[in-house]
């Protein structure tokens, strides 16, 4: 089962999104409105994790994935916030790439709440 969390801006046309499941999301320091993100379980306890975002103040957008995914590296029910560290990203718009980037990804309460009982959080 394939589960899909977007927002709080849609991909396609722009427009704000009416119910979203996520807020935002800050990648390498810089606030993301587009979000899509894909999880798709594997087997035991592996998730193929895909996640697209783009920037509506400065020209910042990308995606990220993990094939091997079992657990964000960060997580806190209170806010709502999961954190991935990425072992290695490529800088938007440019040949560099750097190492150890952090990635947090800010839910609504519904998207909260789809993630943990997909991912099984604590």
């Amino acid at each position: 089962m394939k589960v899909v969390l977007t927002g709080p801006i849609s991909f396609a046309n722009s427009q704000e999104l009416v119910d979203p499941d996520i807020r935002y999301s800050l990648v390498d320091g810089v606030m993301c409105q587009k979000n899509k993100l894909s999880i798709r379980p594997i087997h035991s306890g592996l998730f193929l994790v895909y996640h697209m975002y783009d920037s509506t103040e400065m020209a910042y957008s990308g995606r990220w994935y993990n094939t091997h995914f079992r657990q964000f590296d960060e997580v806190d029910p209170a806010t709502r916030r999961a954190t991935f560290i990425c072992p290695e990203f490529e800088v938007f718009n440019t040949a560099r790439t750097k190492t150890n980037v952090r990635i947090d990804i800010c839910f609504t309460e519904k998207g909260w709440d789809c993630l943990s009982s997909v991912l099984k959080l604590q």
